[in-house]
């Protein structure tokens, strides 16, 4: 994807091990477009941020680090010539029904933290990145109660990593 390799121009490709990977966008965009999903909410900014904008009208963004935050911000402006807020709070979206949550939130501490927020929100699909990493996706599966748990190999990248789809069935 042009936009994909056009934001790492910007970054070394150590950057690439720490961003969201391609296959695993590449999922979520065919999956909201699939089920002509309209309000994306997007749990840590970055080339999620950029992608998500790039194809969607309804994207919220939020970020626990500002100065991540405000460069992505730049970069939206700089490839998209498009201007966006990215917000800094969970806790700001209790009232908001989102149709799909893309989860790459902070570091995994605030993830695990944060992860009752997320399954409480008014939203049916939730794509957990960084699943492959055994403590976060033994914490997801122990909170689990009626929410269906899809393993996607389809996002495996080279570095291993994979995600997984929560699919709440009563939204």
């Amino acid at each position: 994807m042009e936009i994909y390799e056009a934001y790492f121009k910007h970054f070394d490709q150590n950057q690439k091990a720490m961003a969201a990977s391609l296959p695993a966008l590449q999922y979520c965009i065919r999956l909201i477009n699939s089920f002509e999903l309209e309000h994306i909410l997007d749990l840590g900014s970055g080339i999620s941020t950029v992608m998500f904008t790039e194809k969607f009208q309804n994207v919220t963004s939020i970020d626990t680090d500002i100065a991540w935050g405000n460069k992505t911000t730049a970069m939206v402006k700089e490839l998209l010539n498009k201007d966006i807020t990215i917000l800094d709070g969970i806790d700001k979206l209790e009232q908001q029904k989102f149709d799909f949550v893309f989860y790459d939130y902070g570091n995994l501490e605030d993830r695990i933290f944060n992860f009752p927020k997320v399954m409480a929100l008014d939203a049916k699909y939730i794509y957990l990145d960084d699943f492959h990493i055994l403590p976060y996706r033994y914490y997801v599966e122990s909170k689990l109660k009626k929410e269906r748990l899809v393993f996607l190999p389809e996002t495996i990248d080279d570095f291993g990593r994979f995600g997984a789809l929560i699919i709440k069935e009563n939204k």
